[in-house]
């Protein structure tokens, strides 16, 4: 909590008033999505709703006696099982941290229509070498929220097959569109996802990160 000390006279006295203003108010995301619940802190310990709990997928029951949590797979997922994240914030799998960052509308890489540029930071969490490709990651799509997918241009991936040693990184702004050209509409950004195929017998977990 923020504090701002004032002066005053009082009886031809200066005194100093101590006004707390008040504590930053923190948002709430659920699986990456802003909530209109609130937080409330008390004694160093952070609560949230039951409520948002449900929304986070958990199944709970409330009776006289107890309150039960259990947490079983998230409503509205896609079929891939995915690691979520959030705009501006490091996530990660196994292998790979990554960060999207300063997502931006503009035109098709592959032509006509619509696209959209957004920054991409990965960095390797192994004490092996290795590129994004070799890891098995080959597909990187942007959704808006009616599902329209958007794949990225491989010329703006530079570093798609750049290999790098542990917690060696880069940082690539990848553009993404349609490469038939025939999409002509493309709703706000919802998702990017870093979708992994099998490689030497192991499947990294997929990345999904929302943009809301």
């Amino acid at each position: 909590m923020n504090t701002r000390v004032g002066l005053t006279l009082l009886g031809g006295l200066a005194v100093a008033i101590v006004v707390a203003s008040s504590p930053a108010v923190r948002k709430l995301y659920v699986n990456g999505k802003a909530s209109t619940k609130e937080i409330k802190s008390e004694a160093g310990e952070i609560y949230v709703p039951l409520s948002a709990l449900k929304e986070a997928g958990a199944e709970v029951t409330v009776t006289d006696s107890r309150v039960s949590v259990q947490f079983k797979p998230m409503r509205d997922r896609l079929q891939t099982d995915a690691i979520e994240g959030v705009k501006d914030e490091w996530v990660q799998n196994a292998t790979w941290r990554v960060r999207v960052s300063n997502v931006t509308k503009i035109t098709n890489p592959f032509g006509r229509g619509p696209g959209i540029q957004a920054t991409v930071e990965m960095r390797n969490l192994t004490p092996k070498r290795l590129n994004p490709y070799g890891s098995g990651l080959d597909k990187i799509q942007v959704l808006d929220a009616a599902g329209v997918t958007l794949t990225f241009n491989p010329g703006s991936f530079k570093d798609q097959f750049t290999d790098l040693t542990q917690a060696n990184g880069f940082k690539n702004e990848i553009k993404f569109g349609d490469p038939s050209n025939a999409l002509k509409a493309f709703g706000e950004p919802a998702k990017i996802l870093f979708l992994f195929r099998n490689s030497g017998g192991t499947k990294l977990q997929d990345i999904r990160i929302s943009l809301d």
